[in-house]
């Protein structure tokens, strides 16, 4: 039908970013072609297809002369400063915010059939001393045992995004995510709750009152949804719990003091030092064994004191509007977020120290062997899955902070030996090891002691090592990260990776200077409808399902393919009779390969729906996705693919070498014990041809190609669900 055609081409204009114009010629197009009526007319009646759209939007207004909430429903006077205001006049200046209510997104996500079984239940009241994911902290577990099981809860995100870089107007989105979501999904359904736009910063308590008040009322009354498999009418409660931002934004929300204040730590009561730097001040954070953590109730009284006094009380300004939301701790329910403080903080900072020249006369500078750094940086070939090759250290400030994670993940370790000296060398395998332990799938409760003793000795020896100065607000977050992972999970499961990546995609949404924020949530609203139109619209097992469905989604489709018993998709291949050296490397893993037997050769393979390239594939020249981790832990070498053709079907086989462990110390004789299990040592020379089966191929490896005499270096990703691209 044309609604049926009009819904394709709305969704393939969403997957391919079309312009509205593009999609205009295209309806002219298929109109001549295919005959009048075939498809809307115009844009314009493509667009009437989605006009429900609008109720899905909430617009609040802002007084223009006193800045004070003025809600949603239209008023002649202001009620704090009474002057006149016209509606009109507030929209074109830009006095107003948008609210998309969470309830009515949180209702679609659960009526989906599909996803609503993706939604992990029954895991209140587990007590473990292993910290998997956000719903495995001892936070979120206080508040299950407090609650039913027909209980949600969400995550949010609240962040300035400049749109443009000739102006200072920026949007400030709050995103919420399901907590409930398995890991691997949780972030594919991200919601936009309220969009801020301007050219300053959003006054908190006006802007967050839509969504303070409504997680208000999902916490206490629930909404009413009904069960799309028993068709029964559910009400289930959403709780807040994380709120994860930056620096900047931690303190606006919470109301309190920015970090170079006196008190300026949102999450324990060190006031900091003012001492000197260069020709002016800073304030610092030396390690202090006296730092005493905030509370709410201490918080509350702070309050309570900065608004009778007018001045802030230990950094407290006055009470967080956040405060009003039912089970939400106004300070353990922030995180100290690892990609702000860690990656785009100290990793950052650390790297000026080592290679700006105004440092030239320390011994900690080494920018006078960055010929010799950027040789060894630059001859890494990552895998795939790390999108962005490295660049020099010179273009370091333009890396972003997925560049900062390999850094600190997998290249610096292997790249600054012998160059960095050994006090400042432990000192950075300290902040790598801490990190890496703290971003693994599973963190146990020693983990988590360890990483305090090794994150306290990192501050301490910072100011020994680089001066008080650089002990800066975000080299004492650090002390924090331990507890964050007690109370909320591992780093991965409350970082701003994915929001900040999602922020990314809202600026995609915007092709105009004109109505910013109206681009973004109308376009935001039709990516999370279109599968409830498809719904509505067509029929299930409908020819034209399966297309409607490959558009919605994000993931790729593979052209040129084969189906093998082993494997999930493999690449069409070359016929080819297996070679002798070949043939020897098959008989350790199979005794039915016969001389002169035809097999097909592949280049690369799809491998749990991932890409597994073989070493033969010189093609991809920057990228080395053929060092891979098996099943039983060893690491192996794939020269190539070889496919053959058994009675029971192909079963398909990777050829190539196994890499031996050694042992390799980069610390020793130092206070704690480091053991930097994320980068293995592996020996030069290689053994001869083997085989293994596909499917026992867990994951790829960064190969580091190092110059010390008889050893590589392969460096582990500390879990399969950190953004790495």
């Amino acid at each position: 039908s044309q609604q049926q055609n009009g819904l394709l081409l709305m969704a393939l204009k969403m997957k391919h970013k079309l312009t509205k114009e593009a999609v205009s010629d295209m309806l002219d197009i298929i109109n001549l072609l295919a005959g009048k009526d075939t498809v809307p007319q115009s844009w314009y009646h493509l667009e009437k297809q989605f006009e429900g759209l609008k109720d899905f939007v909430e617009i609040h207004h802002v007084c223009n002369f006193c800045e004070s909430y003025l809600g949603k429903e239209t008023s002649e006077k202001c009620t704090y400063c009474e002057k006149e205001w016209i509606e009109q006049r507030n929209l074109k200046e830009g006095n107003f915010f948008f609210h998309l209510p969470l309830h009515a997104q949180i209702k679609a996500f659960l009526e989906d059939p599909e996803l609503s079984q993706k939604v992990v239940r029954n895991r209140h009241g587990f007590q473990s001393q292993t910290f998997y994911d956000i719903t495995s902290g001892k936070k979120y577990q206080d508040l299950s045992l407090q609650s039913t099981e027909e209980t949600l809860s969400v995550m949010f995100s609240c962040d300035g995004l400049p749109v443009f870089k000739s102006s200072s107007f920026c949007v400030w989105p709050v995103l919420c995510v399901i907590n409930e979501l398995p890991a691997t999904e949780r972030f594919n359904h991200i919601f936009l709750a309220s969009l801020w736009s301007g050219c300053k910063k959003p006054d908190m308590s006006v802007y967050l009152q839509p969504f303070v008040f409504e997680c208000r009322d999902l916490a206490t009354e629930g909404l009413l949804w009904v069960n799309p498999t028993t068709g029964e009418n559910t009400i289930t409660k959403v709780i807040t719990t994380v709120a994860v931002c930056d620096t900047v934004a931690r303190p606006m929300l919470q109301n309190m003091t920015q970090f170079n204040g006196k008190h300026g730590c949102g999450f324990c009561l060190d006031s900091g030092d003012v001492v000197p730097k260069n020709r002016g001040t800073v304030r610092a954070y030396p390690y202090k064994t006296s730092s005493i953590l905030r509370n709410a109730q201490a918080t509350l009284l702070n309050a309570e004191g900065a608004v009778q006094s007018g001045k802030s009380v230990n950094g407290v300004k006055g009470p967080s509007l956040l405060g009003l939301i039912p089970h939400f701790d106004i300070i353990s329910n922030f995180v100290p977020d690892y990609m702000h403080c860690i990656l785009l903080g100290v990793c950052r900072q650390m790297a000026t120290l080592w290679f700006d020249s105004q440092y030239h006369q320390y011994q900690f500078y080494i920018g006078l062997q960055i010929n010799k750094i950027d040789s060894r940086l630059l001859d890494i070939k990552p895998p795939s899955t790390i999108s962005r090759v490295p660049h020099s250290v010179t273009l370091r400030k333009y890396w972003k902070a997925h560049e900062w994670y390999a850094w600190l993940m997998f290249y610096s370790i292997p790249v600054l030996k012998g160059i960095l000296q050994g006090r400042f060398f432990y000192h950075w395998c300290q902040l790598a090891e801490g990190v890496a332990t703290l971003l693994r799938e599973e963190v146990t409760s020693e983990d988590v002691e360890h990483c305090e003793k090794i994150f306290t000795h990192f501050v301490v020896l910072m100011e020994d090592l680089y001066g008080i100065e650089h002990v800066t607000y975000n080299v004492h977050l650090t002390l924090h990260l331990a507890k964050s992972v007690c109370d909320w999970g591992p780093l991965w499961a409350h970082s701003a990776f994915a929001f900040e990546s999602y922020n990314s995609s809202l600026l995609d949404f915007v092709k105009g200077t004109q109505g910013v924020p109206q681009q973004m949530c109308k376009k935001f609203l039709l990516e999370k409808t279109l599968p409830l139109y498809g719904r509505r619209a067509i029929v299930s097992g409908a020819p034209i399902e399966p297309l409607f469905k490959s558009l919605i989604s994000n993931k790729k489709n593979v052209s040129e393919c084969e189906r093998s018993s082993n494997i999930t998709i493999a690449y069409v291949g070359q016929l080819s009779i297996v070679g002798q050296e070949n043939m020897l490397a098959l008989h350790s893993v199979t005794d039915a390969v016969l001389t002169k037997m035809l097999a097909r050769y592949y280049l690369p393979v799809i491998v749990n729906g991932e890409i597994i390239h073989s070493k033969d594939n010189t093609k991809v020249e920057k990228h080395n996705s053929y060092t891979v981790q098996l099943l039983d832990g060893e690491l192996f070498v794939i020269k190539t693919f070889v496919a053959l053709d058994f009675n029971e079907g192909p079963k398909c086989f990777a050829v190539g070498w196994f890499l031996k462990r050694r042992m390799y110390h980069f610390c020793s004789d130092h206070p704690i014990k480091l053991s930097l299990l994320h980068v293995i040592a592996v020996d030069k020379e290689t053994s001869h041809l083997s085989a293994v089966k596909c499917e026992e191929i867990r994951r790829k490896f960064v190969f580091v190609d190092s110059c010390c005499n008889k050893t590589h270096f392969v460096c582990v990703s500390p879990n399969r669900f950190e953004v790495t691209k």
